[in-house]
């Protein structure tokens, strides 16, 4: 069974999206459980009770810009720790979006991450704010401590060299929070 933990300000949407996918056990984490635990730590009280199955993230990209079975499968096929759905580059600077930018080998493994969307031309692809994590890495979540996915779990995985792996998608985007809204035209 997969799991689906909404972080963002379009859960509607998102929670549509993935019945329509067939994920039904669907989680909201509460903002002050969030800012609390960071959205690792709250990723992680919230999977425990998920059983085997993967658990997705999703905050922030319009779901049917890209197929989540197809995000999935790849992420199965890989067996990644984690699995990343990722812009190009030119497509986030065109939407105005910020993220963790990241470079990606020929085979969609992650091989460098900055969280803070480094501007170095290697990395050139940027993250959707979709992840897909594994059980295992779950458990590298310490509970009840602050943990950020973004900025040190997948760090982590790849200091660890545990399979991190892109997956790109397309470009419509919903906004999310000032910094990673769209450009109005």
């Amino acid at each position: 069974m997969t799991r689906a933990i909404l972080i963002g300000e379009h859960e509607g949407q998102a929670r549509a999206w993935l019945l329509a996918h067939g994920i039904d056990d669907l989680v909201t984490p509460a903002g002050a459980e969030i800012a609390l635990l960071g959205t690792g730590g709250a990723i992680a009280a919230h999977a425990a009770s998920a059983g085997e199955g993967a658990v997705i993230m999703l905050r922030g990209v319009a779901p049917e810009a890209f197929d989540l079975s197809s995000l999935l499968r790849a992420h199965d096929s890989a067996e990644a720790a984690v699995t990343v759905a990722l812009f190009a580059r030119e497509k986030a600077t065109l939407l105005g979006w910020s993220g963790a930018a990241a470079e990606m080998d020929r085979s969609g493994r992650i091989l460098r991450w900055s969280p803070k969307g480094d501007f170095d031309r290697d990395l050139n692809w940027i993250d959707a704010g979709v992840f897909v994590l594994a059980p295992a890495v779950l458990k590298r979540i310490p509970s009840g401590t602050p943990f950020d996915l973004v900025r040190q779990l997948v760090p982590l995985c790849l200091r660890s060299q545990l399979v991190v792996r892109g997956y790109a998608v397309g470009s419509k985007v919903l906004p999310s929070a000032p910094t990673r809204q769209p450009i109005s035209r």
